[in-house]
């Protein structure tokens, strides 16, 4: 009877064992697949990343061009607050609006038509927020139900329908 019981103890330790080994390898695949996943957003990051920075860069280059065509000069940038009895007070940058205001005198376009070029929006991208995009090079894409929702957010902006 003392052999039976050990041999039963015996093959108890070889199924834990076992059973560790397959917690083990599940534990390494899930922690290989959470790395690379991340490494994946990091490079989707840094692209996006770079390109909101070319796209704010070609936003503030489309402002300088538009200042310059009047005269304009880009104004030197003040301090976004002010402290006063250890509060920030936030304030209006009267420089910036100043000589972002003087094309609209000038020109008697539209602040809308301002805005539209300065943010380099044309006919053919429409586009208001160039940082959006549609993620239709992800596997995800595929089976998510509100592309179409997402497409025309892109394209034309948010409009609520209440």
């Amino acid at each position: 009877m003392g052999e039976s019981h050990a041999w039963g103890a015996g093959e108890n330790c070889q199924g834990d064992q076992d059973l560790s080994n397959s917690r083990i390898a599940a534990n390494t695949q899930l922690r290989v697949y959470v790395e690379v996943q991340q490494h994946r957003c990091t490079l989707s990051w840094r692209v996006r990343k770079r390109l909101f920075s070319l796209e704010q860069g070609t936003t503030s280059k489309n402002l300088m061009v538009l200042l310059g065509n009047y005269g304009i000069s880009a104004p030197d940038p003040s301090p976004p607050s002010v402290l006063k009895n250890g509060i920030p007070r936030f304030r209006i940058d009267r420089a910036k609006q100043a000589a972002y205001s003087e094309p609209l005198r000038r020109s008697k376009i539209s602040l809308l038509d301002l805005i539209r070029h300065v943010r380099g929006e044309t006919r053919s991208d429409p586009r208001l927020n160039k940082a959006l995009h549609i993620p239709d090079h992800l596997p995800s894409w595929k089976p998510y139900r509100y592309k179409d929702q997402l497409r025309n957010i892109v394209t034309h902006r948010v409009r609520p329908t209440w």
